[in-house]
């Protein structure tokens, strides 16, 4: 099933792209463009002056990155999928 994104969606990365050497699994960002070609335009909180760029102005330079065919390596954010368990916080203290 294709997912159907709009601009200020939070996205996050799910998977590996090919050739992508910046963004990492679990990268968050939000939705900056649709194209008319249906490539979906993403501003990543990352920030990266190697490969990252602006969404043709939409976004800061070097947060945006484009998703045609690898759409599939994204999908919605959920704040409620990130959980950390009372065990865990103690840890982390």
């Amino acid at each position: 099933m294709i997912q159907k994104f709009y601009v200020g969606d939070r996205v996050v990365l799910n998977k590996e792209m090919p050739g992508n050497l910046v963004l990492c699994v679990g990268d968050l960002g939000t939705v900056c463009s649709i194209t008319t070609s249906g490539n979906v335009g993403v501003a990543w909180d990352r920030y990266s002056k190697y490969g990252l760029h602006s969404c043709e102005g939409s976004c800061e330079d070097g947060h945006g990155w484009y998703f045609g065919r690898h759409a599939s390596a994204i999908s919605l954010f959920q704040e409620d999928d990130i959980s950390i368990s009372d065990q865990s916080m103690e840890v982390l203290l």
